[in-house]
């Protein structure tokens, strides 16, 4: 993550969704949840998104959206895959 954040955004599925939005940390203000928000979410201040007791309907796309001075962003993707027993 960059150094010089000042918030982050997290989205279930790909691109900045507001009715995919988990939630966001930052400057404005806080932590919120979004309406894709489960409970089990949490973002560190380092960017990181946690998710407790993963389960097979957590696979699939996730989004960061990153916000940076100068109202700048960064957007990156990931794929999480959950396997079963």
């Amino acid at each position: 993550m960059p150094p010089n954040a000042t918030g982050y955004m997290w989205y279930r599925g790909e691109g900045a969704n507001f009715k995919h939005k988990i939630a966001r940390l930052g400057v404005f203000p806080g932590h919120r949840t979004g309406p894709a928000h489960s409970g089990r979410e949490q973002i560190y201040f380092d960017g990181s998104l946690r998710i407790k007791r993963v389960t097979l309907e957590d696979t699939g796309i996730y989004t960061i959206v990153v916000f940076l001075p100068e109202h700048k962003k960064e957007i990156g993707y990931g794929w999480l895959n959950v396997y079963g027993e």
